[in-house]
């Protein structure tokens, strides 16, 4: 469940429904860290920094982004580590 609200968020701010994809997005974040589901929670944090970018509400979306990539630095997560530092420099929202 946990990744499907994670999906449904995601979705959702393509769309464009920002407020439907933060319920999402948050849900999704408090399942996965009830379940322990530590790279998931990487994930969501990094969608609700571009959540948040898309607000231009710039000190939360930086604070959701480094949240991020401290659980994908602790994972050892290499790849994730270099796709959101890649999308994060290239995003122009």
């Amino acid at each position: 469940m946990a990744e499907s609200y994670s999906d449904l968020g995601k979705n959702e701010c393509d769309r464009g429904n920002l407020e439907a994809a933060e319920q999402f997005s948050k849900q999704a974040l408090v399942m996965a860290q009830e379940l322990g589901m530590t790279h998931l929670l990487g994930e969501i944090n990094y969608d609700l920094a571009q959540l948040e970018r898309k607000r231009s509400n710039t000190e939360l979306a930086q604070q959701h982004y480094n949240t991020a990539h401290q659980i994908f630095q602790q994972l050892g997560a290499a790849k994730d580590l270099e796709k959101i530092k890649r999308e994060w420099k290239q995003d122009k929202f």
